[in-house]
């Protein structure tokens, strides 16, 4: 019997669409058996699905799966055979390439949107640029906008396809612009800058996707910004670095200098580390948060961090280091060892004096952030520079009881490997560490168990036998 797995990763326009895919898929009665349908941001589906066949590929399963694709605008999916050998593709024009039928065509235009040269072909072939594509009725624009191709963006504009074709849900290309250039080619040729996505401008949409450079070139060319949403657009520019631009609408509009001030500005200055963000914070009034040094330990913004630790009363801000949103224990959780290092050099605690929820160690151990090698790096660094191995929270539990927890092999192997105390854990957490060390140490691990104890049972007391008085 042979076995194909289908994986692979779509992109749709809207959540809207996404759902509508999976609903037709569902109620197809289809013969796959799905193991797993994961949405991201309401738009990209990473899908997997095993398929069983007595005899190669059956084209039911191609068939099936392809309702998922032919709905989406970006993405492939493979399918594997038992040998990992790859089966089949099929783009998001929802048929294998390999055998495309002359009825499904169009579909190339979805795979040749990206490249030029392609597009090319198949106008040399006759193929209609213009045609709307699949039921959300996307055009080669769309697609080629949103892979940031300008040369097939000014290809497709060339040929007549119109700048404001919209899908179904009214959607115009300029909004599936992922690139300054991209936008600045479809507004030149007339693409309307007020347009809508859903229920939000262009230009929100953008800065929601951070795209700074698309929003940049928005503005620049008059785009309005609706009410309440001035602080998305300004955390969009700083995350792309634009502070010029940035100061200049912070200086003539009340609304932009009143976002400055905003919880995702601020964030965005200190993802972007730069002095300029900061100055550009403080420079319009912007009160900073009292957490400012636990987050810019966190994003490890060296420039930030540095300037907050020149206040006076800056070790008192980091924090006893016991708490989640302490500095040293944010640091550590996102492995910014440079961070923690500006941290203890200014007389940051890298363990708890006294015992509180967590500290760094165990953060090092816990988070899903660090791969193996960050974590065992930010342990060992934590080590290196005075932490006990066995420091407990105020729950009497160990970072090696953590990392048990979270399953987290590479730290509770490396825990182990520094000679962490194994009595300090429970028989049931024992257990399981076991089964996350590799072989040599599972093995140390169950010769060193605690022996039990015998206990000697004692002899039931026996019941006097009373006579009764007459």
């Amino acid at each position: 019997m042979d076995e194909h797995v289908f994986a692979g990763t779509l992109i749709y326009e809207s959540a809207h669409a996404m759902e509508h895919a999976i609903d037709r898929f569902m109620k197809s009665k289809s013969i796959l058996t799905p193991l797993a349908v994961l949405a991201f941001d309401g738009l990209r589906l990473c899908v997997e699905f095993r398929a069983m066949a007595y005899r190669g590929l059956d084209q039911r399963y191609v068939d099936d799966f392809a309702m998922l694709a032919e709905a989406a605008i970006d993405g492939e999916l493979t399918v594997l055979d038992n040998h990992g050998r790859t089966a089949a593709r099929i783009p998001h024009g929802g048929k294998p390439r390999a055998k495309l039928p002359a009825r499904h065509r169009r579909w190339e235009l979805f795979a040749g949107a990206k490249s030029v040269d392609a597009l090319r072909a198949l106008a040399a072939d006759g193929t209609a640029m213009a045609q709307p594509l699949g039921p959300l009725k996307v055009t080669a624009l769309h697609i080629a906008a949103r892979a940031g191709a300008e040369d097939a963006v000014a290809f497709l504009l060339e040929v007549g396809v119109p700048v404001d074709a919209a899908t179904i849900e009214k959607t115009t290309a300029l909004a599936f612009a992922s690139t300054g250039a991209v936008a600045g080619r479809l507004i030149a040729a007339g693409a309307n800058i007020d347009g809508e996505v859903g229920d939000c401008a262009i230009v929100v949409n953008s800065a929601r996707l951070d795209r700074g450079e698309v929003v940049r070139v928005l503005l620049q060319a008059g785009a309005r910004v609706p009410d309440g949403s001035h602080h998305e657009l300004a955390k969009a520019l700083a995350l792309a670095g634009d502070f010029e631009l940035l100061r200049d609408l912070a200086t003539g509009d009340d609304a932009f200098r009143t976002a400055l001030a905003h919880d995702d500005v601020i964030n965005a200055a200190l993802r972007s580390d730069n002095e300029v963000a900061l100055d550009l914070l403080l420079g319009f009034g912007a009160q900073l948060p009292s957490d400012f040094i636990g987050r810019a330990a966190a994003f490890g913004a060296r420039t930030h961090l540095l300037a907050a630790l020149r206040a006076a009363d800056a070790v008192a801000s980091a924090g006893p280091s016991s708490n989640d949103r302490d500095a040293m224990c944010l640091a550590a959780a996102y492995g910014r060892l440079e961070a923690m290092q500006l941290l203890a050099d200014a007389g940051v605690p890298v363990e708890p004096r006294k015992a509180g929820a967590t500290s760094p160690l165990i953060w090092s151990v816990w988070s899903a952030a660090l791969d193996a090698d960050a974590c065992r790096a930010t342990a060992a660094w934590l080590l290196e520079r005075g932490a006990s191995i066995d420091t407990v929270n105020a729950r009497r539990r160990t970072a090696l009881a953590f990392a048990v927890e979270r399953m987290s092999r590479h730290g509770a192997t490396f825990l182990v490997e520094r000679g962490a105390d194994l009595s300090l854990l429970s028989a049931v957490a024992r257990r399981a560490l076991v089964d996350l060390l590799p072989d040599e140490l599972a093995a140390r691990v169950r010769a060193t168990a605690p022996a039990k104890k015998r206990t000697t049972k004692k002899p039931a007391p026996t019941k006097s036998k009373t006579r009764k008085r007459a």
